[in-house]
């Protein structure tokens, strides 16, 4: 009788740490049930674009200042797999207001919890800028929800693509702010150095958030590590930007194979690191 009494406590026992488990996991996520976690690492989103007009449900479109036109809209992309689709933003800022930045993007409408280990990766087609002088691209993590610029709060982390004068070149800039404190943590040696900036082409860029520290990587080589806890926010929404000075006519950019994946908090959850832990 008592073996099958502690048989019981042990089986509820279990059943409540699933349950808390489970409920931890969908309030991190806007209430929707994310996969099991059958590996290290499991996926909370993935976007590939795929499917037809961007889905309104999960993304919110961004715009921030005055633009002369904008697009945003999903294409289809030649890739050596074959087809495949794409977000394009575009901004044209001909005849605009010389004394503001101009954006035009997306945001994730889900927060990210940012407490624990988190891998955010995404694919940015710079698109052969003829001129991308004061042009720029790239993902933001910011605390706040807005359907403007996440630049326009006092919180964010971001990394980018930035065109160099006198316009095919650009290089890539990490960069945090906090209670409107802006740091630049990686900027290619820019301005000391790297003037010149270099060609750009698909540029595959993952982010490892570990509470708190920040690993930046491209194309699979790691350009940057902060070594500490930095991130002065542990829940943060995603987006997706190009932005641009004023007087430039229709330029545009393309994001796709966005994912974020989280991992697992369980002890009993082991696989197989990332290549940028081992």
């Amino acid at each position: 009788m008592r073996s099958t009494c502690r048989f019981v406590r042990r089986r509820l026992a279990s059943g409540l740490v699933w349950l808390g488990a489970s409920a931890m996991a969908l309030a991190g996520t806007g209430g929707r049930e994310v996969p099991p976690c059958r590996n290290a690492w499991r996926t909370v989103f993935e976007e590939s674009f795929e499917g037809g007009p961007l889905d309104r449900t999960r993304w919110l479109a961004t715009e921030g200042n005055d633009l002369h036109d904008r697009a945003l809209e999903i294409v289809e992309v030649s890739s050596p797999r074959g087809p495949r689709h794409a977000l394009r933003l575009m901004a044209d800022t001909r005849g605009t207001d010389d004394r503001t930045v101009k954006s035009v993007g997306v945001v994730h409408r889900e927060p990210i919890d940012l407490s624990g280990t988190v891998e955010i990766e995404f694919v940015l087609d710079w698109n052969r800028q003829a001129n991308g002088s004061y042009l720029s691209a790239g993902l933001y993590l910011a605390p706040g929800l807005t359907d403007v610029s996440p630049e326009t709060g006092s919180s964010w982390l971001k990394v980018e693509y930035v065109g160099v004068p006198p316009g095919r070149n650009g290089r890539c800039q990490l960069a945090m702010n906090h209670s409107n404190r802006l740091e630049l943590l990686s900027t290619e040696g820019w301005p000391e150095s790297q003037k010149t900036g270099r060609a750009l082409g698909r540029q595959r860029v993952k982010l490892i958030l570990r509470r708190g520290s920040v690993e930046a990587f491209e194309n699979g080589r790691r350009f940057y590590a902060s070594g500490r806890p930095m991130l002065p926010f542990d829940r943060g929404y995603l987006y997706l930007q190009l932005s641009s000075h004023s007087n430039y006519g229709p330029r545009e950019v393309r994001f796709s194979d966005v994912v974020v994946r989280e991992r697992c908090g369980s002890p009993l959850a082991h696989g197989t690191p990332t290549p940028e832990e081992r």
